[in-house]
């Protein structure tokens, strides 16, 4: 019964961590002429090609088996990527890197693009750190803030930075460090929103929408789970709490509920605003409808010549890709080389050595392994002549 045991049991095991994270864009990051050119997937990036399909940039790229950072794109249409106190300079066609050490980094915590540079902020133990990073010279902290920042966003070429501990702020930065707001929030978690005129918290009795006023930040809205935005739309503000698009009509007044929504990400970008929807990303009119600008079904995997980029990505292109049902391999102009192994992970290793398969085909293995041993079992049990 062991024999069975032991298969059955690793099989299981196998088979519940055969499949990624069910795939899903995060927004945009291109410029504002080209807002589309990268899009940010929680698999990794998607990198425009022409006539609308998209290269997969996979977290193996910035030495990630899975986590996909706040990553921003430069003015030259490179795109970084901050991951472990390293910076990863990204080809404009996401096929080559360059590697920049950041001694001392955290974990990065937001990536804004402003006209020079990218600026990542990372948090470390106790305090938290600004960066510029230009692809050109070695990255430069530039600012360190004693607090946790939860986010940052720009407005006309100045950041706005949000964090709660050790207590609520709003941090002003305008080419230096200049002013810093303690609202007397009570909040594990602020992110600045609308260019530093709103702030989203998270509080023990759910999502609370702040707004900055002539007398102070003034509560809008309250939330049970979630709020996108608010953006800039029109003459007024656009916004959804819990799935229901909110409008306000002019700069300042009352948001008024207009109909529900399945967005899950707000964004403007330039003039224009998208909104995340059925796993992609779409641009939303005046009148609320949607043009879908990326789906999921455009990437196409690695389309990247250079042997290292492919090696680096097959792996992952299959395993978030495949098994997420997107399309089932590289289209590349070149054949792909041969692709390097996926680094072992503690439990492949306990599972080889039993005898048991893992990576992109373990289901169906685990299949074929359990009814052997299962037919075993069976012979065992019937009696003798």
């Amino acid at each position: 019964m062991i024999r069975l045991a032991l298969p059955l049991l690793l099989c299981l095991a196998s088979l519940a961590n055969a499949h990624g994270p069910a795939p899903a864009a995060l927004g945009l990051r291109g410029a504002v002429d080209a807002p589309t050119d990268w899009i940010h997937t929680n698999i990794g990036l998607a990198s425009a090609r022409p006539g609308g399909a998209y290269s997969y940039v996979c977290p193996a790229t910035w030495g990630s088996e899975e986590r996909v950072p706040p990553m921003a794109r430069l003015p030259d249409g490179r795109a970084v990527a901050v991951h472990e106190a390293v910076a990863f300079i990204i080809a404009a066609d996401g096929c080559g890197r360059e590697v920049q050490p950041m001694p001392g980094a955290g974990i990065t915590v937001a990536a804004v693009a402003l006209a020079d540079a990218v600026y990542v902020v990372t948090r470390e133990a106790e305090t938290s750190s600004l960066w510029r990073i230009d692809g050109e010279a070695a990255p430069a902290r530039i600012e360190q803030f004693e607090a946790l920042i939860d986010s940052a966003v720009t407005d006309g070429g100045d950041l706005h930075l949000g964090g709660a501990r050790p207590n609520a702020q709003i941090i002003f930065w305008a080419g230096e460090f200049s002013s810093v707001e303690r609202p007397a929030w009570d909040a594990s978690f602020v992110a600045v929103r609308g260019g530093g005129r709103f702030a989203r918290l998270s509080t023990d009795a759910g999502v609370v929408l702040m707004e900055r006023s002539a007398g102070g930040w003034r509560e809008v809205a309250r939330a049970f789970t979630s709020i996108h935005g608010p953006v800039r739309f029109g003459e007024g503000w656009l916004m959804t709490i819990d799935g229901v698009i909110h409008q306000r009509d002019g700069f300042e007044g009352d948001f008024s509920a207009l109909l529900d929504s399945r967005w899950t990400c707000l964004q403007r970008v330039g003039e224009r605003v998208f909104a995340c929807a059925e796993f992609g990303v779409s641009e939303v009119a005046e009148d609320l409808s949607l043009t879908p600008v990326f789906a999921l079904g455009d990437l196409i995997g690695v389309d990247c010549p250079d042997a290292e980029s492919r090696a680096r990505c097959d792996g992952q292109w299959l395993h978030f890709g495949a098994e997420a049902g997107l399309v089932s391999g590289p289209s590349a102009p070149e054949p792909a080389a041969e692709p390097a192994p996926p680094a072992r992970r503690q439990d492949d290793d306990c599972a080889a050595q039993a005898g048991t398969p893992s990576g992109p085909d373990a289901p169906a293995a685990c299949l074929l392994l359990l009814a052997l041993a299962l037919r075993r079992r069976i012979a065992t049990l019937r009696p003798t002549a």
